[in-house]
C-alpha cells in the first residue's frame, strides 16, 4: 500500500522522530522518491510530515514546484 495516508488530493509519508534526546531528522532523499512516484501513478500531491517524539507539533515537506502550483490553484489569503 502506499503512502501512510491517502486523500481525494495528497499522498502522505508520515515519520516520527523517535529518539527523545535529540530534537533533529535526517530526511531520505530515498523516502521523497519513494512518495514521488507513488503519488504521481495515483494522480496525488506527495507529502513528507514528520514530528518529533515528545513535541505537539507537525510539519510537512512538500516540493516548491508542487507547493506554488496548489497556491495559484487555491488562491493564495495572507491572514
Amino acid at each position: 500500500m502506499p503512502g501512510d495516508v491517502i486523500s481525494e488530493r495528497f499522498l502522505i509519508e508520515c515519520k516520527l522522530r523517535d529518539s527523545s534526546g535529540k530534537k533533529q531528522i535526517t530526511i531520505e532523499k530515498a523516502w521523497l522518491e519513494k512518495i514521488k512516484q507513488q503519488a504521481l501513478s495515483l494522480n496525488r500531491v506527495p507529502l513528507l510530515i514528520f514530528k518529533y517524539k515528545n513535541d505537539k507539533a507537525n510539519y510537512i515537506i512538500l516540493n516548491l514546484k508542487d507547493f506554488l502550483n496548489l497556491i495559484l490553484k487555491e488562491g493564495f489569503k495572507n491572514e
